[in-house]
């Protein structure tokens, strides 16, 4: 019951969304500044899932092409279940021209399939199957996405994750609030961790605090409204990009398939506030950030 309620928030958040995306568009066009430099600006797509659902209507060849077209040069990719991921690696590996190629960073997602929502934590089977997906998938480079809150965090099937992550140098990939990333972050305090959402509504004073803290955290900034509300960047948003320009990434959270359909705009709405950024910093957080913590070959446009 609990998990469909937050299903039916997580849709209505998506409508609204959708429905800011498209007035903050029209008010940018008319008041914007002009963002020359940031047209073609090269994006490393740090929260994209190919889950199930999309396999049918975003075929591999079809994900490729879209990402190519929109000049998304990586792509860290959790699926559920893995075999979503794989399957991208499978059709890169393949696709041509190579120097075109879209480099996917595979992390393991710990939900085998919707049941394990919100109890993933207290299921030892789930740490099983993540042990057999790592051992099975060496090139992985991360655990998660992972959704917790509050107290979750202090479950010692949490523990087990974060010493997991630890023992083998993988970045988690954590969707929580403040409190819980704190308590993943006391586990181990060197935890590399992919903040998701930066924590949605988490207070930026917050945020700035957790990064002064933790320099071993990265925010990710699908779905912080707050970012470029209205299409402008927010002042206080500019303030702490520069002041952590290599502490945030950008992504797609192609959690449902309308998010697929929402792609070009997604990357487009990105391009618009980075675009009012210093180049420099505008390009960290676009795809050198990402670059950097996976090792790929950095894209310079």
């Amino acid at each position: 019951e609990t998990l469909t309620m937050l299903n039916h928030i997580s849709l209505i958040s998506q409508n609204v969304f959708q429905f800011r995306a498209l007035a903050a568009c029209f008010i940018f066009a008319l008041t914007g500044p002009s963002l020359s430099h940031s047209t073609s600006l090269p994006i490393f797509d740090a929260h994209l899932h190919y889950n199930i659902e999309a396999w049918e209507f975003m075929p591999p060849e079809k994900v490729i092409a879209l990402l190519r077209e929109q000049n998304v040069t990586g792509a860290l990719a959790n699926s559920r279940p893995n075999a979503g991921s794989w399957n991208l690696l499978a059709h890169q590996a393949k696709s041509t021209p190579k120097v075109q190629n879209v480099q996917f960073v595979p992390f393991v997602r710990v939900y085998r399939d919707r049941s394990d929502y919100g109890t993933w934590f207290e299921r030892p089977e789930v740490y099983a199957h993540i042990v057999v997906e790592l051992d099975r998938a060496p090139h992985a480079r991360g655990i998660g996405e992972f959704h917790l809150s509050g107290d979750q965090a202090r479950h010692p099937g949490v523990e087990k994750i974060v010493r997991l992550a630890q023992a083998r140098k993988l970045w988690l990939h954590a969707h929580v609030d403040a409190p819980s990333l704190r308590a993943l972050l006391a586990l181990h305090r060197d935890a590399q961790i992919i903040w998701a959402h930066t924590g949605f509504t988490t207070p930026l004073a917050e945020v700035r605090a957790i990064l002064t803290e933790f320099p071993n955290v990265v925010g990710e900034l699908s779905y912080r409204w707050d970012v470029a509300d209205g299409g402008g960047l927010s002042p206080e948003w500019r303030t702490l990009f520069t002041q952590f320009p290599t502490r945030f990434v950008v992504g797609s959270d192609t959690w449902v398939n309308q998010r697929w359909e929402g792609y070009a705009e997604t990357m487009a709405q990105y391009r618009r506030w980075l675009g009012q950024l210093p180049p420099e910093v505008a390009r960290k957080i676009a795809h050198e950030n990402g670059a950097r913590m996976f090792g790929l070959t950095h894209t310079k446009n």
